[in-house]
């Protein structure tokens, strides 16, 4: 993924974001699962960005396009970007009408059994400092990841995604009380992935009911 492309000239203005088609294609057959290796999706030409999906696409746009523009211009960082990589294809293939719209947006075929879900679940703990994609996920748990989903849904009351980043925090958490090296909120934040220290600081405080500045008083 490339960063957003912006132009405006005398009333005209364009946006635009350049996504290979092999990538696309590669990400919804994670979304479907790899048994179904001939997908490659089509989209209409126009979009209409005054629908819900196609106003949630635009913002997903903007979103992602002023974080490269801005804090994140510089950072290498696999965690944050392949996220937002993953954010991007993800909304673009769930909401905008295409030929796979009705598998995407359909029941999977097949139900994720529970050795699935705790398969995915055990590679989530052991591989939670690292940059664990949609991709390799659905590689793990051996089936699709709107199976997956469902599942995790149903045993855990939310996505794989969702559990990721709830595992991130539990795990700055710990290094927030216990690290022995003296890092601060910041630095333990962009280690698990987290780059804006303002939206760090929200979802740490809805998980745990303090701020991460507070927890880190405990350790000193």
């Amino acid at each position: 993924m490339r960063v957003p492309l912006f132009a405006d000239e005398d009333r005209f203005a364009c946006f635009g974001v350049r996504l290979p088609r092999d990538v696309v294609a590669r990400h919804c057959r994670v979304l479907l699962g790899n048994d179904m290796p001939n997908i490659d999706p089509g989209f209409e030409i126009s979009i209409d960005l005054d629908t819900a999906p196609g106003r949630h696409v635009c913002n997903t746009l903007n979103y992602v396009a002023q974080a490269l523009d801005g804090p994140l211009h510089n950072l290498d960082n696999a965690i944050v970007l392949n996220g937002l990589q993953d954010l991007l294809l993800t909304n673009i293939l769930m909401m905008l009408p295409n030929s796979c719209s009705e598998q995407l947006n359909g029941k999977p075929k097949s139900n994720a059994v529970p050795h699935y879900v705790k398969r995915a679940r055990d590679y989530i703990h052991a591989y939670a400092h690292t940059a664990i994609t949609l991709e390799t996920l659905v590689q793990h748990a051996g089936c699709g990841y709107r199976t997956l989903q469902m599942a995790f849904n149903a045993a855990y009351g939310m996505s794989p995604m969702a559990y990721l980043r709830s595992v991130r925090l539990n795990n700055a958490y710990n290094d927030l009380l216990n690290d022995e090296d003296g890092a601060g909120v910041a630095e333990i934040a962009m280690k698990w992935g987290f780059a804006h220290s303002g939206r760090f600081a929200r979802i740490y405080s809805k998980q745990f009911g303090v701020l991460p500045s507070e927890t880190l008083r405990k350790r000193q």
